[in-house]
Parts: C-alpha cells; structure tokens; sequence
C-alpha cells in the first residue's frame, strides 16, 4: 500500500501534512524537483535520485535532478545547497524519494516549498 500523506515540521508551526493525492493526474507540462536524502548514504544516493528522474520524465514530467548537478568549487554542504536551492524554484512542484525526512536538506527544500505553496508530493504520488 502506498503512502499518500507525510508529514514535515515546519519551524514555529504544527505538522505540515503533505498530501500527495493531490498530485495532478496528467502532468500538463509541469516541472518537477527531485528531493531527498543524499548525505550518509552511498554514492549519495544518485541512483534513486537518476531513477525516479527517469520515471517521471516517462510520466510526461519535466524533471530537475539535484544529484546531476557539478560539484561546487568548494563541496560543502551549504554550498550544495546554494546549488540546490535556486533549481528547485524554476519548478512548479517537488517529488519526494523515500526517506526525505531524515534528510536535513530535504526538509528544507520542502519547507521552503511549502511557504511558496508548491505542489509537493513523494515521487510514487506524482506517477499514481
């Protein structure tokens, strides 16, 4: 059975439910940002973040993949992040990949989605 309500605590709020069955059926053009954990885990993860790139962009999705991105001069996390930031806000909507929410820069990036009221949604969500 898949998920289809997450939640995220959003700083000096309650639990933010994400509900994901609000994702549109028919993608229409819309551009989605990939997130989820990269830090701690082997390879960064760049194969679940290749793979649901990969299937959304099959779904009729136009798709930023963050673990695409060059290396920053200095590869910091902060600096990832100042790389990942700006990419996600071209999209119209977030696709989450499994644990997200162990994830520090995930959370962000969904926070700050939150706030600019995109669509946001884990990546089975927007292909259901």
């Amino acid at each position: 059975r898949r998920r289809s309500v997450s939640a995220v605590f959003v700083p000096n709020r309650d639990v933010v439910l994400l509900d994901t069955r609000r994702a549109p059926k028919h993608p229409g053009g819309l551009r989605l940002y990939v997130s989820g954990p990269m830090t701690g885990i082997p390879g960064f993860n760049r194969m679940a973040f290749v793979r649901a790139a990969a299937q959304l962009r099959e779904a009729g999705f136009t798709v930023e993949n963050p673990a695409t991105n060059p290396e920053p001069s200095v590869p910091t996390w902060e600096n990832w992040m100042r790389l990942a930031i700006p990419q996600m806000l071209t999209c119209d909507g977030v696709a989450l990949l499994e644990g997200w929410e162990n994830s520090e820069g995930a959370k962000l990036e969904v926070m700050v989605a939150h706030k600019l009221s995109m669509q946001i949604g884990m990546v089975d969500g927007w292909l259901s």
